[in-house]
């Protein structure tokens, strides 16, 4: 659990970056559970910070697909 614990913190250090609350505070509570060794609020923890983090993911790539459009010469 403490490699756990480690991984979320360091995930968490890095969506602190994009200011998404909901993200960071699942992997903030999946740290503090990692951190007790309490599996029993390990496992939803996991499954809720992964379905924030596949939020995060998808809002992402909608942004970088939507500069990529953004100094395009067209003809």
């Amino acid at each position: 659990a403490e490699t756990l614990a480690r991984v979320a913190h360091t995930l968490k250090g890095a969506i602190a970056n994009f200011a998404t609350g909901a993200a960071y505070a699942t992997a903030s509570r999946l740290e503090q559970s990692a951190r007790k060794g309490d599996w029993t609020e390990i496992v939803p923890a996991r499954a809720e910070f992964e379905n924030e983090l596949d939020k995060l993911v998808g809002e992402l790539k909608g942004y970088l697909d939507q500069d990529s459009g953004k100094g395009k010469v067209t003809t």
